[in-house]
C-alpha cells in the first residue's frame, strides 16, 4: 500500500489504464512520479497482486459454550440481581435470532 498525492494518482491511473499521461501537471512533477514508479516497479512493490486475502487464514473457531439471554423478563427472584442497573426492556429474543446464534 502506498500513499500518493494528486499528481502521482493521476500518473499511476493513466499508466494502469493505458492512457496518455496527464498534461495538467507540471512536467517536472510528472517526471519525478515516473522515476519513482519505475523504482517501485523494479523492486516489485507496485502493480503487484493483492496477496492480503491469500495470506490471511481465519482461525478455527470452536466455541465451548453459548449463553443466550432469550428473555428480559424479571420476576424479582434472583439472589444476584444485576437488573438494578439501567432499564429492562421486557422483550423476548426472536426465534430467528436464537437459531442463527446457534448455527
Amino acid at each position: 500500500m502506498h500513499a500518493v498525492d494528486g499528481v502521482a494518482w493521476d500518473v499511476i491511473s493513466a499508466l494502469a489504464e493505458g492512457k496518455s499521461l496527464p498534461a495538467r501537471h507540471p512536467p517536472a512533477a510528472v517526471a519525478e512520479v515516473l522515476q519513482e514508479v519505475e523504482r517501485l516497479r523494479a523492486e516489485g512493490s507496485l502493480f503487484s497482486p493483492d496477496r492480503g486475502r491469500e495470506l490471511y487464514v481465519p482461525p478455527d473457531f470452536a466455541p465451548k459454550s453459548l449463553c443466550l439471554m432469550v428473555a428480559q423478563e424479571c420476576n424479582l427472584r434472583c439472589t444476584y440481581c444485576f437488573a438494578g442497573e439501567g432499564t429492562y426492556g421486557g422483550g423476548l429474543m426472536p426465534e430467528e435470532v436464537a437459531f442463527k446464534a446457534v448455527d
